[in-house]
C-alpha cells in the first residue's frame, strides 16, 4: 500500500532531476546501440554510398574479426619513475583487415556479422593485436575529434584472443558494464574529459536495465 507521503506529486526540482536522468540514460542508450547494434544493421543499405571498396579505411567490414579498432580518449602511461607518455589504444587483427565489395553486402542478412563472428570462432581462435599509438609533445590530448598522425610511434603491448562466444550473449551483454575510467596501476585519465562523462553516463543506463523488469 502507498502512503500518502509516497504518492504525493514531486516537486519541480525533482521533476527536472528526472528528465536529466531520462536525458542521459536515453544519450547512454545511443552510444551503446551506436557500438553494438546500428551499424551492423544499417552498414549493407549504406555500402556503395558510404563505403567503396575502393576506399581502405572506409571499406565495409567482412568481420569483426578483421576489422581494426582505433580509440579515440587518449590515456596516461605513467612508468615507476614518474614519467608521463599520452596515448591512444589500438586494436588491429592478426588476420589482417578484410572489406567487402558493396555487392556482396548487399547480400547480406542484417546480422550477418554477428553470425559470421560466432562461425568464425566455433573453428578457430581470433586475435588482435593490442598497441598503443604514441603522442607527441605537440599532440592534442583533450579532443577526442582530432586524429594524431598516423605515422606517430607505436608500441605492441600484447594480444587479445577470443576463443568461444557466449551462448546467451543477449542476455548476458544486459548485465555488462563499460567504465572507461576504471584504470589500472600506471594508467591514468588525460586531459580528454569524454571517458568521466562516458562512465556516468553508462553507469545510468546499466542501472535502469538492471532495475527494468
Amino acid at each position: 500500500m502507498v502512503s500518502p507521503a509516497a504518492a504525493a506529486p514531486s516537486s519541480g526540482h525533482e521533476s527536472n532531476e528526472e528528465h536529466r536522468v531520462i536525458f542521459a540514460s536515453s544519450l547512454g542508450t545511443v552510444f551503446e546501440w551506436y557500438d553494438f547494434y546500428l551499424y551492423a544493421t544499417l552498414a549493407p543499405f549504406f555500402a556503395a554510398l558510404f563505403f567503396p571498396k575502393e576506399n581502405a579505411t572506409a571499406a565495409l567490414l567482412a568481420s569483426f574479426a578483421t576489422y581494426a579498432y582505433f580509440a579515440n580518449n587518449c590515456f596516461i602511461f605513467v612508468n615507476a619513475r614518474g614519467e608521463r607518455q599520452a596515448i591512444r589504444y589500438q586494436i588491429v587483427p592478426s588476420a589482417g583487415e578484410q572489406h567487402l565489395d558493396p555487392a556482396v553486402a548487399a547480400t547480406k542478412g542484417p546480422d550477418f556479422l554477428f553470425e559470421e563472428l560466432r562461425t568464425r570462432i566455433a573453428k578457430v581462435p581470433v586475435e588482435f593485436r593490442l598497441q598503443v599509438q604514441i603522442a607527441d609533445p605537440t599532440d592534442p590530448t583533450s579532443d577526442a575529434t582530432l586524429v594524431w598522425p598516423y605515422d606517430r610511434k607505436k608500441v605492441v603491448l600484447g594480444t587479445i584472443r577470443l576463443t568461444s562466444a557466449d551462448p546467451n550473449s543477449a542476455e548476458t551483454q544486459k548485465k555488462l558494464f563499460y567504465d572507461p575510467t576504471h584504470l589500472t596501476d600506471g594508467i591514468e585519465l588525460s586531459d580528454d574529459p569524454l571517458p568521466a562523462f562516458r562512465a556516468q553516463v553508462y553507469s545510468i543506463s546499466i542501472a535502469r536495465r538492471l532495475s527494468a523488469k
